[in-house]
């Protein structure tokens, strides 16, 4: 008898405790939450889709062709970022080693005060030289236009007709084409 008693009153002081929390609460606590979605004002200042940009050197000549499926220049940056861009760079001084390059990749960003072109994720591309075409392939490769130098920290292969060149981090000046070859190295040398 005692213990239902207990009982009994537990439920009332249950039911009222409710009832009281229910008086008081807002009715809106009791709607279903809304996920509140907060927009700040985006840093993007522009976007261009199939987007086709050249670069000129100072003398006029077309040194640089940027082609992305999209493009995105943001505020007050000088970095314009690539969407799997496709380059084409030519070298206007006939006595250098390489000729030109293209290279592609899924995403890249160009730095428009440095000139500097920054491929990443998956790239791929082909060097042409007076006597043949290399390819390269790299997880990011990196082109500084003014010093015409293609580079890369990461793991890369060059290939060619009659070899293939393995290793980690590499360096090919377009003009002079000295290419340095940090660690890593193996190589394979097809004889004819």
């Amino acid at each position: 008898m005692m213990v239902r008693k207990i009982l009994y009153t537990l439920i009332i002081i249950f039911i009222l405790s409710w009832f009281v929390y229910v008086w008081y609460t807002p009715p809106e606590s009791f709607l279903k939450k809304q996920i509140e979605t907060v927009f700040q004002e985006d840093q993007i200042e522009s976007f261009i889709t199939n987007s086709t940009t050249q670069i000129f050197s100072n003398s006029g000549n077309q040194v640089l062709i940027m082609n992305a499926s999209k493009l995105e220049i943001l505020n007050g940056e000088n970095i314009i970022k690539l969407y799997d861009p496709s380059t084409f760079g030519s070298n206007q001084d006939l006595s250098a080693i390489y000729s030109g390059f293209s290279m592609s990749s899924k995403f890249g960003t160009f730095d428009t005060s440095k000139k500097e072109l920054i491929l990443s994720d998956s790239v791929k591309g082909t060097l042409k030289t007076k006597k043949e075409e290399q390819n390269i392939v790299s997880h990011s490769i990196q082109y500084n236009l003014p010093e015409m130098v293609i580079s890369s920290d990461n793991q890369f292969s060059l290939t060619a007709e009659n070899y293939e060149i393995l290793g980690k981090g590499i360096t090919i000046n377009l003009n002079n084409g000295k290419t340095t070859i940090s660690s890593s190295i193996n190589s394979i040398y097809y004889v004819p």
